[in-house]
C-alpha cells in the first residue's frame, strides 16, 4: 500500500494492488446486485489465475468469515473486504484454507487465503473476486484500474480519504423500540448479498439500527459489522 497526504485539507490517497493474478473487471459486470449495484461497497473485481489471495495493503485483519472465503482489513480508516468468488459461503469452507485471524496485523502480499480453484469454480457460481471499500462515508473518490495485474504488485485501486468525506452519524435521541425476534430464513443467512440491502435501507434512516444475536450486536447500517455476526439460516435475532 501507499499513502500520501494531499495539500492542506489532510486529504489522504490510499492505492491497493492485486491481491490476486488476474484480468480487472468492473463491478458492472459482475453477475450479483449486490456488488454490481454497489451495495455492499464500490470497488473492482478479479477474474482470478492464482490460487492465494494476498494483502492489497498494509492493514489489521477486522474479521474472516468462518466460511473462509471474505474477510475484511482495516486500512487508513477504510474497510476494505476481500470477497472470493459468488455464492461461496454455501461451500461451508469446503476447498478455502485460511492463513490468518481476526485482530493480525498484515503487509501488502501477505498471504491471507489459499483456496482450490478448480473446486471452486465446479462448485461456486462464479470464481470472480471482489475487493470492495465498504464505509464508502469515508470515501472522496475511488478510481479502479483496468487489464491484467499481477498480485501484490500493479495498482487496482485508488481512494482518496477526505478530511470531510466521513464521520459517525449524529447522535439523535429518541424512543428506544425494540422488535420481537425473528428467524432468518435466507440461504446463506446475513452474508454479503442479503447484509448489503439491509445496510442500504438502514441508511435511509437517521436512527441507530442495531441486530442483536446471542448477546451481541451490529450496527445494520454496515455491511462488515453485520457479516461479523455470522448470522446463519435458522438463528433468531
Amino acid at each position: 500500500m501507499t499513502a500520501r497526504t494531499e495539500g492542506e485539507s489532510g486529504a489522504i490517497t490510499v492505492t491497493l494492488v492485486a491481491p490476486l493474478d488476474g484480468v480487472l473487471v468492473p463491478l458492472d459486470r459482475v453477475p450479483d446486485e449486490a456488488f454490481a449495484r454497489r451495495l455492499a461497497g464500490d470497488g473492482v473485481s478479479i477474474d482470478p489465475m492464482s490460487a492465494t489471495l494476498r494483502a492489497p495493503c498494509d492493514g489489521r485483519v477486522v474479521q474472516v468469515h468462518r466460511a473462509g472465503h471474505a474477510l475484511t482489513l482495516e486500512a487508513r480508516g477504510l474497510e476494505i473486504m476481500l470477497h472470493v468468488g459468488l455464492d461461496t459461503v454455501a461451500l461451508g469452507g469446503e476447498g478455502f484454507r485460511t492463513l490468518v485471524a481476526a485482530g493480525q496485523e498484515v503487509r501488502a502480499g501477505d498471504p491471507l487465503v489459499e483456496f482450490d480453484a478448480d473446486l471452486v469454480a465446479r462448485r461456486a457460481r462464479s470464481l470472480l473476486t471482489q475487493v470492495l471499500v465498504t464505509n464508502m462515508e469515508r470515501v472522496a473518490a475511488i478510481e479502479a484500474g483496468t487489464g491484467r495485474v499481477e498480485a501484490g504488485r500493479d495498482p487496482i485501486l485508488t481512494v482518496r480519504v477526505g478530511a470531510a468525506a466521513g464521520g459517525p452519524a449524529p447522535t439523535i435521541e429518541g424512543e428506544l423500540v425494540e422488535s420481537q425476534p425473528m428467524v432468518v430464513e435466507a440461504e446463506t443467512g446475513l452474508h454479503a448479498r442479503p447484509a448489503a440491502a439491509l445496510a442500504a435501507e438502514a441508511r435511509r434512516f437517521t436512527s441507530d439500527v442495531r441486530l442483536v444475536k446471542g448477546g451481541r450486536d451490529a450496527n445494520v447500517r454496515s455491511v462488515v459489522s453485520l457479516m461479523a455476526l455470522e448470522v446463519s439460516r435458522g438463528d433468531t435475532a
